[in-house]
């Protein structure tokens, strides 16, 4: 039978020789480590999770301008992770977003900056287009694009190309933008047109008119029409194809 002083020093022999085996030390020194890999797909996954695009062919592009240089290390076993960004538009096009580290025993928060653009598929100029020319297939191609915060002034390539003029010149290689293009009238100034009637109750009448200004498909003008006495009544209505007006009654 061992003594009392051999029996507490054969438990401390055995506990140094576990210790040295680092058996204590995963309860001592635990630690939680996040690489700057980690860190990106978190911070990428937030913005796309968190960011409405209008059209399903647009793609959301996070590129993250600066990551820490080294790990986070934090004392802990549990780790919990807060992301948010301060945006004021609805696409956060530079922005900084904050990433919180939180473990039982402390905790680290960082800002990465990022930059987003919005990839989408849109008309390019293939060569010079002169101001008030119509456009045609010869004129342009489609691209897909990456595009900056004025991304919805782009001419989609679901746009019918052949509805459209260009209101300036238009270089090779750029992006047709709505502010330098316009839709053809389908109904011109001064042009005789057809005025469809709709009345109340499903009568619909057609009678020949004038329009008195320009408009492209969906644009609401003023036309005119003379009766039988020579008198004329002016009429606001929808242009609904080339030279029909529709007037509701």
């Amino acid at each position: 039978m061992f003594s009392l002083r051999q029996n507490l020093f054969l438990l401390l022999l055995i506990g140094l020789m576990l210790l040295g085996m680092g058996f204590f030390d995963q309860f001592a020194d635990a630690r939680v480590i996040v690489p700057p890999e980690a860190i990106a797909q978190r911070v990428k996954a937030y913005v796309q999770q968190t960011t409405e695009l209008s059209s399903p062919d647009e793609t959301l592009i996070v590129e993250l301008i600066k990551l820490p240089d080294k790990p986070i290390e934090l004392e802990g076993e549990t780790l919990e992770v807060f992301v948010e960004d301060h945006r004021v538009t609805p696409i956060p096009w530079h922005t900084i977003v904050s990433v919180v580290f939180t473990t039982e025993a402390g905790r680290e928060q960082i800002g990465v900056p990022i930059k987003v653009q919005v990839e989408k598929s849109v008309w390019v100029a293939k060569k010079l287009i002169r101001a008030k020319s119509a456009l045609t297939h010869a004129d342009v191609s489609q691209q897909r694009r990456r595009l900056g915060h004025e991304y919805d002034y782009a001419v989609a390539a679901d746009e019918t190309i052949s509805e459209y003029a260009a209101a300036i010149n238009i270089s090779p290689g750029q992006v047709l933008d709505v502010r330098q293009v316009k839709k053809k009238p389908a109904v011109a100034n001064q042009q005789a047109v057809t005025i469809l009637m709709k009345a109340h109750g499903g009568v619909n009448i057609k009678m020949s008119g004038t329009a008195l200004q320009d408009g492209a498909v969906g644009d609401t003008i003023k036309v005119s029409q003379t009766t039988r006495d020579h008198k004329t009544k002016i009429y606001t209505g929808q242009v609904i194809k080339n030279r029909l007006v529709l007037v509701k009654l």
